[in-house]
């Protein structure tokens, strides 16, 4: 799998800081820094992650509730749709986050060629560019919003599908 633009910026300012004489130590510090304790946290989320439609996409989903008793943030859960479409096996990665009682903040990340998430997420309202996006929405039913996410997506893949073809 190509590497992503993070991966790429991040190897090329490592490696520039190496070349600049800088410690390894010092290097990997600047370029991860987190703690033990958020690094926990972002495995219990990844333990959450559900495959859906054909198994090419990921999701985490955190309701209001479940952030308050554990203690979960938006900057805990931000990071984790970079990472599922990371993994090998899937194409789109995405979170669900309810910030406050009936509002949630999605996060969309894709390589931005198997399907463009700002497209998808403008009927929603939302945007961004080809490979990341996101959008804000007020329901009460957040399983009926992804539902709907999840079918504009089958209507997009049909299309590229077809324009393929």
């Amino acid at each position: 799998k190509q590497k992503t633009a993070y991966e790429m910026t991040s190897s090329l300012v490592g490696s520039e800081m190496c070349n600049k004489r800088q410690e390894h130590s010092y290097v990997m510090q600047t370029m991860h820094n987190d703690t033990l304790e958020s690094l926990q946290t972002r495995a219990g989320l990844l333990e959450r992650a559900e495959r859906l439609l054909d198994g090419k996409i990921a999701c985490v989903c955190v309701s209001h509730a479940e952030s308050e008793a554990e203690g979960i943030g938006y900057e805990d859960i931000h990071p984790i749709s970079g990472i599922l479409r990371d993994c090998e096996d899937i194409e789109l990665g995405f979170t669900m986050y309810e910030e406050e009682e009936n509002r949630w903040r999605c996060s969309f990340r894709s390589d931005g060629k198997w399907i463009n998430v700002n497209e998808l997420l403008k009927k929603f309202g939302g945007g961004g560019h080809a490979a990341a996006a996101g959008v804000r929405k007020r329901t009460n039913n957040m399983e009926k919003f992804r539902q709907d996410i999840l079918e504009e997506i089958i209507v997009m893949r049909k299309s590229i599908e077809k324009e393929r073809t």
